[in-house]
């Protein structure tokens, strides 16, 4: 996952601010000067919201706070592992091709704390928030502070990404469930190399639109 989203939706409900917008302070913002990407409207933007902004103690994330935005990644490839191992950052991928084909569910979401503990998302470790009515979809590439607009990366990904920024409890992003237990356990325990995802990685610069994809189209709605 990226500290604030790597895409950007100027309309009502997306998520288009820079951090400087979003909050008074970005130094608190960028843990270790990582490139942050675009922001979510505060909670305190919505009338009536059930959320706080109370800080929250994540024991098992590391440079995540409460009311900050991250865009999360759901990556799905032909040559991904045949055994059931993870792998961190984009390893498994490219586990057994070096020209796979490759999409990825993208989704931006606030972090909140919610002191009633009620979230609708409880298989958020396992795929996005559905139903997904308003999504993009077209054909990029890897994210990444690696490659910009003149510096393209090699790897072509169909991506579909949510449009509507969402708004997710903090405590899932340490805690799977009952069944599972915390996430980065969890990771780190049936994973390789999974050290590097606990943490947010930096979003790279916009796409230009002299790069971008010109078929891109938006979706009204998404099959789970």
């Amino acid at each position: 996952f990226h500290l604030g989203g790597e895409h950007c939706n100027v309309a009502e409900g997306g998520y288009s601010m820079n951090a400087s917008d979003a909050f008074e302070n970005t130094d608190e913002i960028i843990p270790n000067d990582i490139r942050p990407g675009y922001f979510c409207a505060g909670v305190k933007d919505e009338p009536g919201h059930p959320y706080t902004l109370d800080p929250f103690h994540f024991q098992h994330c590391e440079n995540v706070s409460v009311g900050y935005t991250y865009e999360f990644h759901w990556v799905h490839s032909t040559a991904g592992p045949l055994s059931e191992m993870l792998s961190g950052g984009l390893g498994g991928v490219f586990a057994r091709s070096i020209n796979p084909s490759a999409f990825v569910r993208g989704q931006i979401c606030r972090i909140v704390n919610d002191p009633h503990g009620t979230q609708p998302y409880e298989k958020f470790n396992e795929t996005w928030r559905e139903p997904v009515t308003n999504a993009m979809h077209y054909v990029g590439s890897t994210t990444g502070t690696s490659y910009d607009n003149y510096k393209c990366s090699p790897a072509e990904v169909t991506w579909l990404v949510d449009r509507d920024c969402c708004t997710l409890w903090s405590g899932l992003l340490h805690i799977v469930g009952a069944e599972l237990g915390s996430v980065v356990p969890y990771l780190l325990t049936f994973g390789k190399d999974m050290e590097g995802d606990v943490k947010p990685a930096p979003s790279r610069l916009l796409v230009a639109p002299f790069i971008s994809d010109s078929q891109a189209t938006i979706l009204n709605s998404t099959e789970p």
